[in-house]
């Protein structure tokens, strides 16, 4: 009688057939995972952007609103007062506004972030809205 070391092919097929059904099945569901760390990544630098601006107000409020009863803060102008931080995550390129409205001494705030990686952009706050026209109607700050 021999001694047999190894596995034999149809123990190396069967395995492989069952490790391709498990990797068919996980995969969606890590692609999915994957899309939804994304988009928390861009949520976080959101709230990084609303509590920059929320500091600016706080600092500038006196010398800011010159009649206005809104201001559109660029990411630019935050980063310039060292309140946030640039996005950076491998080769995404994000750029925002932040703005804030008056309301006799009420402030509210809105967001808006685009992503772009290359020359696609991957994500916005608001699809019917764009960086340019956001904010339009207020004074604008930091925004060239």
């Amino acid at each position: 009688m021999k001694n047999h070391y190894g596995f034999s092919l149809t123990e190396l097929l069967v395995t492989i057939a069952i490790m391709g059904i498990i990797t068919a099945i996980a995969f969606p569901s890590i692609a999915k995972l994957q899309e939804e760390n994304r988009e928390e990544r861009f949520k976080a630098y959101e709230k990084v952007m609303k509590n920059g601006a929320k500091v600016y107000v706080d600092q500038y409020e006196a010398d800011m609103w010159n009649g206005a009863s809104c201001v559109a803060l660029s990411k630019k102008k935050l980063i310039e007062e060292n309140l946030i931080k640039e996005y950076k995550h491998s080769n995404e390129i994000a750029d925002g506004k932040v703005k804030v409205m008056n309301q006799n001494g009420v402030y509210t705030y809105e967001v808006y972030i685009e992503v772009a990686k290359g020359n696609n952009t991957i994500y916005q706050t608001n699809k019917s809205n764009s960086l340019a026209s956001f904010g339009n109607g207020c004074q604008q700050i930091g925004i060239i």
